[in-house]
C-alpha cells in the first residue's frame, strides 16, 4: 500500500498508473473505487509497458532461442529474405482476455491519457547486465 492522504483535502487529484495484466487491472479497478469512495477525482489512467513496435525486424532488439541455443541471426536472415527490410516487430507485452486498460477506463467513466510503450532495449540491456 501506498500513502494514504488523512483527508480529502490533501489531494487535489490521481492520476493512475496500470499495465494491462489482468492482475494490476484488478487492482487499479480497487484503486478506482476507493477514489471514488473517499472523492478524489480520478483525473486519468495512463498505461504502462504497453506493446509496441520495435522498427526493422534486424534492429528491434527481439531475440530467438531454439533449445536454449541463441538463433536470432538465423531467423533474422531468413525473416529478411521472406518479408524484405520493411518488416516490423510488434508484440503486446500483456496478452489479455479483456478489454485491457482502455475498456477498464470506458467502464468506469475515466480517461485513458495515453500508453507509455515498452521499449524493447530495457529488456536487451537488463539482460546484457546494463541498468
Amino acid at each position: 500500500g501506498g500513502n494514504v492522504p488523512r483527508s480529502r483535502r490533501d489531494v487535489s487529484g490521481a492520476v493512475v498508473v496500470s499495465t494491462g495484466e489482468e492482475a494490476c487491472l484488478r487492482d487499479v479497478r480497487r484503486e478506482l473505487k476507493f477514489c471514488e469512495k473517499v472523492g478524489v477525482p480520478v483525473l486519468g489512467v495512463v498505461e504502462n509497458m504497453a506493446g509496441g513496435e520495435g522498427g526493422g525486424i534486424d534492429e528491434s532488439g527481439a531475440r530467438f532461442s531454439k533449445g536454449g541455443e541463441d538463433v536470432t541471426a538465423q531467423v533474422v536472415a531468413k525473416l529478411l529474405e521472406e518479408f524484405g527490410s520493411d518488416l516490423k516487430i510488434a508484440f503486446d507485452a500483456f496478452p489479455t482476455e479483456s478489454t485491457g486498460v482502455a475498456g477498464m477506463c470506458s467502464a468506469y467513466g475515466v480517461d485513458h491519457l495515453g500508453t507509455l510503450e515498452l521499449d524493447p532495449m530495457v529488456g536487451r540491456c537488463t539482460e546484457e547486465g546494463r541498468g
